[in-house]
């Protein structure tokens, strides 16, 4: 009589134990499923973030961001006119040429960015005045 009790326990036990993985296999496939459906239905094309606006800063905030051009790791043009000057993150910032930028000039920044969002390049283009 014993032995039938202990086989209707372990019996019962594993119903238990078989039902609860079965849940568990259920939920989990709700939320793979929602999970996959919320991933779906985001466009992969549209990134969140704020609208920039068109800056203008100095001739001498220019030759700054020049000089720290290794800190920012992205190249720098400068537009003046109609020459443009590309600055490279690894070139040498104390040799290079700052002849072409009016110090006193006015220059819109902005930030070209990758597909990613991503900065790829820092714009600078020379205002010219009145």
């Amino acid at each position: 009589m014993q032995q039938i009790l202990k086989l209707a326990a372990f019996f019962l036990l594993f119903v238990v134990a078989a039902t609860a993985a079965i849940e568990l296999t259920r939920s989990t496939s709700i939320a793979i499923d929602f999970t996959e459906a919320l991933i779906l239905e985001k466009d992969h094309t549209i990134t969140q973030r704020s609208v920039e606006e068109l800056r203008t800063v100095t001739g001498s905030e220019v030759m700054h961001s020049i000089y720290h051009i290794r800190a920012i790791n992205v190249p720098i043009k400068v537009v003046n006119g109609e020459e443009a000057y590309t600055y490279s993150p690894d070139m040498e910032p104390e040799l290079a040429d700052y002849s072409a930028i009016e110090l006193l000039g006015t220059y819109t920044k902005q930030l070209v960015r990758g597909t990613n969002g991503e900065i790829r390049m820092v714009l600078f283009v020379r205002l010219r005045e009145g």
